[in-house]
Order: C-alpha cells, then sequence, then structure tokens
C-alpha cells in the first residue's frame, strides 16, 4: 500500500510534467492558485517556468523525472550565461540530463560552476566602487563596491575575523555593525596580521617512495632516513608556510607536518590541552577541505568551527589528525556518540583514503561534499599526486 510519503515523493517528480501541462493547457495563475491552494505568485512560477523551455526540453525533464524545484535552477542558471557564448536551450538540456542524476543543492553547485565557465570567455567586467559624496537623512554615507569574487570572499573573511573578535569585546554590538567598525578599523588604522590566512602556503608532497614516521622522520626505500623539516628547507626559500603532506605506513596520504619556514615550528599538528583546536590547526584544516565537509554545504573552511572526529567528550584528542571544519549547524546536528544515539548522522573519516564525509544511516555509505571547493583543496591534491583519484570536473 502506497503511503503519503511515497504519493508525495511520486508528485514531485511529476514537476515538470506538470509544467509543460500547464504550458499546454495555457492556465491562468488564478486557475493555478486556486487548485493547487497556493498563491497568484508562487502559481506564477509554474507559467514563468513554461515560457523558459521548449515544449520539446520539458518533455525531457518530464521523461527525467525532475521536480519544478530543479527546472528552477536549471532556468534561473541558464538565463545568466551569455547568449553569444553558449547556445541556452543547448545549455538548457545539458543541466536537465545532470539533474536527473543528483539532488538540488548538487545541481545548483553543478549549474553555477558551469555558468562561470561560458561566462569566463566575455570580456571582464570592471572592478568598481562608489562612495556617497553627501550624508542620508540619518546622518550616514554609503560606500558600494564590485570586485571580483575571490577577492570579496578575502576580504569578507578578514572583517568577518576582526568583527568576532569587537563583538567578543562587546556582546550588544550587532553583526552587522560590527563589521562596519571593523571596516573603518582596517582602512583607517590597519594593523599588522598575525594570521596565516593571506600568507603563501606551500603544498610539499614527498615522492610515493617515501614513508612518513610519526617521529618526524622520512624513509626512503633505498634504506636512508632524514628528518622532515630539513627536506622541506631545502626545497623552500625563506618565506611563506609549507604543509607536507605524505603516505603514512598504511598508505593512505596524510598531512605529516606544518612550518613556518626557517623561522619556527608552528603548532601545526600537536596535542592541544585545552578543548577549542588552535589557530594553527584550523589553518591547515582549512587548506585540507576549503569548505564545511558536509554534503550539502558550502560554507567557507575560513569561517567554520573546527569539529572533533572523535568527539572530545568521548575521549577524542585535540589534533589535526581529529580536526575537520564544520559550520556551526552542522556541527551542531553532529551526533557525537553514533554508538548510542543517532539521529542525524555525523562526519566521519574514509580509512582508505582519508577523505572525511557524513554518515546518514548506520552502517551506510559515506557521502563527500561535491562543492568545486573541495577540489582545489590540499586533501583531493593530495589523492591526486599519488593516484588515489583523477582530478576531473566529474570527480566524485
Amino acid at each position: 500500500m502506497e503511503t503519503l510519503y511515497d504519493a508525495y515523493c511520486t508528485a514531485q517528480r511529476s514537476g515538470a510534467a506538470l509544467v509543460a501541462h500547464v504550458r499546454r493547457q495555457g492556465l491562468k495563475k488564478h486557475q493555478i492558485a486556486r487548485d493547487f491552494r497556493i498563491t497568484q505568485k508562487e502559481a506564477d512560477l509554474y507559467i514563468w517556468l513554461g515560457h523558459q523551455f521548449t515544449a520539446k526540453l520539458l518533455m525531457l525533464a518530464a521523461e527525467k523525472q525532475l521536480s519544478v524545484s530543479q527546472l528552477q535552477v536549471v532556468a534561473k542558471a541558464a538565463n545568466k550565461a551569455s547568449a553569444n557564448l553558449v547556445d541556452k536551450q543547448a545549455l538548457r538540456q545539458e543541466f536537465i540530463h545532470h539533474a536527473a542524476t543528483c539532488t538540488v543543492d548538487e545541481l545548483h553547485l553543478y549549474v553555477n560552476t558551469r555558468v562561470l565557465e561560458v561566462n569566463s570567455g566575455r570580456a571582464p567586467r570592471k572592478a568598481a566602487t562608489g562612495i556617497s559624496k553627501q550624508a542620508d537623512a540619518d546622518g550616514m554615507g554609503h560606500i558600494h563596491a564590485a570586485m571580483p569574487y575571490h577577492e570579496a570572499k578575502k576580504v569578507s573573511a578578514i572583517l568577518d575575523t576582526d568583527a568576532k573578535k569587537l563583538r567578543r569585546l562587546n556582546p550588544n554590538l550587532g553583526y552587522a555593525e560590527a563589521l562596519t567598525h571593523a571596516l573603518i578599523n582596517r582602512v583607517t588604522a590597519p594593523s599588522a596580521d598575525s594570521s596565516p590566512t593571506n600568507t603563501p602556503c606551500f603544498l610539499f608532497p614527498l615522492q610515493a617512495d617515501a614513508t612518513y614516521f610519526a617521529d618526524g622522520t622520512v624513509a626512503f626505500t633505498n634504506g636512508s632516513t632524514r628528518p622532515l623539516k630539513e627536506l622541506v628547507n631545502e626545497q623552500l626559500s625563506d618565506y611563506g608556510y609549507v604543509i607536507v603532506t605524505a603516505l603514512d605506513e598504511n598508505g593512505v596520504p596524510t598531512v605529516a607536518t606544518s612550518y613556518l619556514c626557517r623561522r619556527r615550528n608552528p603548532d601545526g599538528g600537536g596535542r592541544d590541552k585545552q578543548r577549542s583546536f588552535s589557530p594553527w590547526q584550523k589553518f591547515i584544516s582549512t587548506a585540507e577541505y576549503l569548505c564545511c565537509m558536509h554534503p550539502d554545504c558550502s560554507y567557507p573552511a575560513i569561517s567554520s568551527q573546527g569539529h572533533h572526529l572523535k568527539a572530545w567528550t568521548n575521549g577524542g584528542p585535540t589534533t589535526l589528525t581529529n580536526c575537520v571544519p564544520l559550520c556551526g549547524p552542522h556541527n551542531a546536528q553532529n551526533d557525537d556518540n553514533p554508538a548510542k544515539h543517532w539521529h542525524n548522522g555525523h562526519a566521519i573519516k574514509d580509512p582508505a583514503t582519508g577523505r572525511v564525509g557524513w554518515q546518514f544511516t548506520r552502517g551506510g555509505p559515506i557521502y563527500h561534499n561535491k562543492n568545486p571547493l573541495i577540489r582545489k583543496g590540499m586533501r583531493e591534491w593530495a589523492l591526486a599526486y599519488y593516484g588515489f583519484i583523477s582530478m576531473t570536473p566529474t570527480n566524485k
């Protein structure tokens, strides 16, 4: 007997067929709103979607059992692509085929990446900043800036850190106000930033014939051993940071250590006696993954929390190998003691590759974040270097 849940799932997969029917019958929004028991604004969506696709593409979407949400993602993304650089109907067809193989969140990531690839061929937009010449009625001046997204994220990360510090000093300060004060402080009274966030960092893989041991030495297949720090300093100049990856005794890529080259050895992997991870541990974890490791999240790792893979309350150490970035909501959702309580699943490391993913059901598969940023992180880079994966756009 079909349950209500099963019936709803079937209805969701009939979204494209429903849009095709609305288009074919020429239904009006007031009729759709009355029959579906939705608002006229929501009814407008069905009519709008019907105009975004040809009848042939809607038939294809219906065959692929796309939902209304998936159609909406496809239509909005295709509209952002430059018509001078791509056939938009062909792009919509590509998106429809991909939508049939993934979730709505995964589809978002895919179409946004493809639109960026398409639009990269047009003349770049110039950065611009505007500052009001007069105060508004409340005595406020306004600043608006447009810049490359990676630059905006860099500015955001710096101001976010400063704003949080200001709020710790003054809990009554709202985040938006703290962010404004942080900007003013940075521009009018800049100070040296001791954080490694915007300092060069080298990713340094040891050759496959070398094995890293926990005592800080590296053994080669010819029988010789050398201190890891000597190898690093031979290769790198006298500036920047380095994160060294190597195959451990089990043949799994791992972070061996980190250094501030030829100056001092930061706490990159040692035990922190406190529950909180050190800034160095968070920095290396950020370089390793670049965003929250929950499969449905794209929150930047630099602003995420350091999560203990084995919970601190269960004896988990505050070490680099036990640290992974999770945003606040997903850190809170993690089942810290899955052996006793299982509700939302938990972050878990794949023993074969060292990849961190999310296990939703006890003993079930591990799902990994497919955000394009993950592929640019040190963990995926190391896996590709040592031949565990091929670094392709469709890599999962």
